[in-house]
């Protein structure tokens, strides 16, 4: 594997990553999950077959990935300080933030998402559902 000048292994994962990420995400909005295909995914994003397998374990992962970077956000939403905030505000603050993200996104993209079949979704102690716990809580 080539690595760019001045980039790590790990930076270049992440970059490779991110790209089959990008790729992976505008056909399934495109085209839809089951009509698109992980060798085409590939092929568009320029990387191997066996690279997708290093970072996603199927075509869900790629979606879970999503997730996995929306709960980033909101664990950052609580590492801010928002001591001088009403509740009022926290909370539409939060909300902004949720309805930012499915407006970003697809209605057949929210929809996959949005459904009791998505393990990941409905899985306990993820930090969009701790973050606003603790909003309420306090």
């Amino acid at each position: 594997m080539q690595i760019k000048k001045g980039m790590t292994r790990q930076e270049k994962a992440l970059e490779t990553k991110d790209k089959i990420y990008d790729v992976a995400m505008k056909k399934f909005i495109k085209k839809g999950l089951e009509n698109t295909s992980i060798s085409e995914i590939c092929r568009e994003a320029g990387v191997s077959i066996g690279s997708f397998y290093t970072h996603f374990e199927n075509k869900e992962g790629v979606i879970y990935e999503t997730f996995r970077r929306a709960d980033l956000n909101f664990e950052r939403f609580l590492e801010e300080d928002r001591e001088k905030q009403s509740l009022y505000d926290l909370i539409m603050e939060y909300m902004e933030y949720y309805m930012t993200f499915v407006l970003t996104h697809d209605f057949e993209f929210i929809r996959r998402f949005y459904n009791t079949g998505n393990y990941y979704f409905v899985k306990g102690k993820r930090p969009m559902q701790d973050v606003l716990k603790e909003i309420l809580k306090n």
